[in-house]
């Protein structure tokens, strides 16, 4: 690992994933080791809902450490993204650790920068949700196991006929198998949903491995992973994050109406050769369209006038005639 900060750190991270309920339960408390350093680089930064303080996640290439910055310590350290460093703080067992679902945090309490060095630029998921054509479902790949988390999630999707889905299985808490589920999701699935149930595990997704295969996937991403107040590394790549899994498929169930929403609306416009031939005739500023059925009777008129009426006003009008010239002639 390439320091002695971050061997102690190691040390630490094995003894916790061998013992939880041993060792760390039994302090029973939050705090592990004060004045904790970790060393390495800045790779994701995000604002709390109260902008108070910032989560983060600090890697030195082999580990991923979830770490909350304190905005005034954020600004006077002036760190950015990507910045490598020296990262100060207490090391906190956060969660509910009774019941196995704990992991590392550490709450800084200063940070030395060194802006020499850069790391790799951690890769934002910022792909927009997928337009699709009219007639076409979204495809969406549910990494998960089959338990209640995938069930609630599940629900949600089958209420929606415009979405298919199938569920790519794994073991939530082995971040290979996490891995090789996502993988296995080939370019015809639209969206990529990660949900799971609540328990143990959710310090699983800090894991470098699974944030690179969420990032080298490429698609619409959205995690659901039965938490309320951390945020993992992977929700920060994802493009959506929610707390439940039912929450986040309803997410993409309403875009899903949304766009169909759209298209339906641009595709019920209607166009001039759809309004039966109407033909508009204007007078002053109002519009009135006449259709087939009076443009018949009109045309049916202008034909009795012509074959029947015309005659009958020309003979009356030599009649006029006749009888003004025998007026004349008889003065």
């Amino acid at each position: 690992m390439g320091s002695k900060e971050n061997v102690q750190f190691e040390e630490i991270l094995k003894r916790f994933r061998k013992d939880l309920f041993g060792e760390f339960s039994s302090k029973n408390r939050k705090e592990i080791a004060k004045n904790f350093r970790f060393i390495g680089s800045l790779v994701s930064l995000k604002k709390s809902n109260y902008y108070s303080s910032w989560y983060a996640a600090v890697d030195d290439s082999e580990y991923s450490l979830e770490v909350t910055i304190p905005h005034s310590i954020k600004e006077k350290s002036k760190v950015e993204r990507n910045d490598e460093g020296t990262f100060i703080g207490t090391l906190e067992l956060v969660g509910r650790y009774k019941f196995g679902e704990a992991h590392l945090r550490l709450s800084v309490k200063d940070i030395q920068v060194s802006k020499t060095k850069k790391s790799k630029p951690i890769k934002v998921n910022t792909f927009e949700f997928p337009v699709l054509d009219f007639q076409e479902n979204w495809r969406v790949a549910v990494i998960s196991s089959e338990g209640d988390g995938f069930k609630d999630a599940e629900a949600v999707l089958k209420s929606c006929e415009f979405i298919d889905y199938e569920l790519f299985s794994c073991n939530l808490l082995e971040p290979e198998d996490i891995v090789a589920a996502i993988k296995r999701v080939d370019p015809s699935y639209h969206i990529l949903l990660i949900v799971r149930g609540g328990g143990k595990g959710l310090g699983k997704f800090n894991d470098v491995r699974i944030v690179e295969a969420i990032q080298n996937h490429e698609r619409y991403v959205v995690t659901g992973l039965g938490h309320t107040e951390d945020k993992t590394i992977a929700d920060t790549v994802s493009c959506y994050c929610a707390n439940v899994p039912a929450d986040a498929a309803r997410h993409i169930k309403n875009k899903c109406i949304q766009e169909r929403e759209k298209k339906k609306n641009v595709i019920e416009t209607p166009s001039v050769s759809e309004e039966k031939s109407a033909t508009p005739t204007e007078s002053g500023n109002s519009v009135h369209v006449v259709d087939d059925n009076q443009r018949d009777s009109n045309e049916l008129y202008k034909t009795k006038i012509q074959g029947v009426y015309l005659p009958l006003l020309g003979a009356l009008g030599v009649l006029i005639i006749f009888f003004i010239v025998k007026f004349f002639f008889n003065l």
